[in-house]
């Protein structure tokens, strides 16, 4: 009976462990390093610590700084993509919530920040990755796309 508790409690964690990580494979695919299409700019991925980790770092001839750290939070049960950008919300972290999910694209949304209000990913190939930013300013939509090529 004990061996039977617990191996039934070491599949229980291994399920919920598939599960959780299930609806953040996107992120396996593109752990390593993109650089922005004609820009010195790399955003890094990595898993550390039991999380999805970026930063994105903007290379000049003397120096390497990092301009963004993000990570992939799991709050009660659902995912989140917290940003902290350098110079902006006075230094504080922004969350977006998951809230569409596949093997090739990931929709992160906001309503109550400024702009961004949306923060997508979508993976063309297993070079190319496409980020873009979307949201209202002044009542008008607006659109910025990053398009990253895989260094790494």
């Amino acid at each position: 009976m004990k061996y039977s508790l617990q191996f039934t409690a070491i599949l229980l964690i291994a399920l919920i462990s598939c599960q959780q990580k299930g609806e953040l494979q996107f992120f396996d695919k593109i752990i390593g390093e993109w650089q922005l299409f004609d820009q010195p700019v790399i955003e890094k991925w990595e898993y550390t610590d039991g999380m999805y980790q970026s930063q994105v770092l903007v290379i000049s001839d003397t120096d390497t700084t990092v301009s963004e750290e993000i990570r992939i939070l799991e709050k009660d049960g659902e995912y989140f993509y917290e940003t902290t950008v350098l110079d902006q919300n006075e230094g504080e972290s922004v969350l977006f919530k998951l809230i569409e999910s596949s093997d090739k694209k990931v929709v992160f949304e906001n309503l109550e920040h400024d702009f961004p209000q949306r923060i997508i990913y979508k993976m063309e190939n297993e070079n190319s990755l496409n980020a873009s930013i979307e949201g209202k300013v002044n009542g008008k939509n607006k659109f910025i796309q990053f398009e990253y090529t895989n260094i790494k």
